[in-house]
């Protein structure tokens, strides 16, 4: 069965599309681009989905690193965004629970 593409992300109230591109690692030597005129992510299409997941991930970072004027340097932002990807893909109930607003943590027991 054919997984679904994503084709938007909403970063901070914005919707911002996610489109394939064919031709980004040869062009710019990039895995992905963020592009804040036109409220487009590119991902390289040659890549393994999680390789693809990763980029994602980095490519949001910096389109948050852009709107709230961070002036995060790049590679600082490629080492927050590796490691988020790994938190994300190792905790997948976490990652749900705080999607759907589940407490992360229980009453202790003496309240």
């Amino acid at each position: 069965m054919k997984k679904e593409a994503i084709t938007t992300v909403r970063i901070m109230g914005m919707e911002i599309k996610v489109v394939p591109n064919k031709r980004i690692a040869v062009e710019r030597f990039a895995a992905g681009e963020y592009n804040q005129t036109q409220c487009e992510i590119a991902i390289a299409t040659d890549m393994a989905p999680s390789l693809q997941g990763e980029v994602l991930v980095h490519e949001i970072i910096e389109a948050v690193n852009a709107r709230l004027d961070i002036d995060m340097p790049h590679d600082k932002l490629t080492a927050l965004a590796s490691g988020l990807y790994a938190v994300i893909c190792d905790n997948p109930k976490t990652m749900l629970a705080i999607m759907g607003g589940k407490p992360i943590v229980g009453v202790p027991d003496n309240e």
